[in-house]
């Protein structure tokens, strides 16, 4: 790429860029990415799609999902507020939550009974208070195989997310409380690492998501004389910025009915060969348009 961010004139620009979720799209019920699943994105070819990862996974997290890939990738984690290279390891941007507003969410939280909150910072690391470590109401913290613990006085310049579990009459109302915050992005999720009657809110700088990373990604890679194509998976609540810019929107068929709203094309059961199928298709009529052009 140039400094500019736009393809060099000695190397063409590709057709498009492919952005997965991991949980409930990518991955499984075991939180692992299928080896069939990961056959095919190792064949999808570097010269024509860009691949990214774009998650609410911490990056730690999800480049254990995706180590194992041979060809380049990019995650864009924590939704979209911190984006890498591989293998390269170069950053391409991250968006932090301001410190004030940190202390904030911060407080809100600990003012609210039976709220877990993680405070993630870029690296990976998390900041959690003394009754959520003590309480182990889910294995939510424990999934993400986080690397480190952290201080708030250090969490507070370097957050990135913060995710917050709950009962839902507690989490509505953090989420009354938290909507006077400015300078915010707020996600309700369905959490494949949460289970029965918890709810996971998300919440990112407010121009961290999806979609912006999506955007970012597309003018980064591709022409302004020839936009890349986009094609997005996914399957959440959180996915939906990025069906939102995409010019195919794969959604999986066991989505919520006001996610697939936003879907082109379902991925149906059983959902790896369903995803599979519906991104050959998707890439295959892209190509088709491409070579039209």
């Amino acid at each position: 790429m140039s400094s500019d961010g736009n393809s060099s004139e000695s190397l063409p620009a590709p057709i498009g860029i492919l952005a997965f979720d991991i949980d409930g799209t990518l991955a499984d019920d075991s939180h692992d990415i299928p080896q069939e699943m990961l056959d095919f994105l190792n064949q999808i070819d570097p010269n024509k799609w860009v691949l990214s990862i774009l998650t609410g996974r911490s990056l730690p997290y999800a480049k254990k999902a995706v180590a194992v890939l041979k060809r380049p990738y990019i995650i864009g984690a924590f939704n979209g507020s911190v984006i890498r290279t591989y293998p390269e390891k170069k950053l391409l941007y991250k968006k932090m939550i301001p410190p004030q507003l940190v202390d904030y969410i911060r407080m809100v939280t600990d003012s609210v009974p039976h709220l877990h909150s993680s405070f993630f910072s870029n690296s990976g690391a998390i900041y959690v208070t003394s009754r959520h470590e003590e309480e182990h109401h889910s294995d939510h913290f424990h999934a993400a195989d986080r690397v480190d613990i952290t201080s708030k006085d250090r969490i507070e310049h370097s957050c990135v997310m913060i995710s917050i579990v709950g009962l839902k009459e507690d989490m509505q109302h953090a989420q009354d409380l938290l909507s006077q915050a400015k300078g915010i992005t707020m996600t309700g999720v369905r959490s494949a690492l949460i289970q029965g009657k918890w709810y996971c809110l998300l919440i990112t700088q407010e121009e961290a998501s999806k979609g912006h990373a999506l955007e970012f990604l597309a003018k980064t890679y591709g022409n302004a004389q020839c936009p890349l194509f986009r094609i997005a998976a996914g399957d959440d609540m959180n996915d939906v910025p990025m069906f939102k810019v995409a010019n195919t929107s794969i959604v999986m068929g066991h989505a919520r009915g006001e996610v697939k709203d936003y879907a082109n094309m379902i991925a149906p059961h059983p959902y790896t060969q369903g995803l599979i199928q519906a991104a050959q298709e998707a890439m295959s009529e892209a190509e088709r348009k491409a070579a039209g052009n």
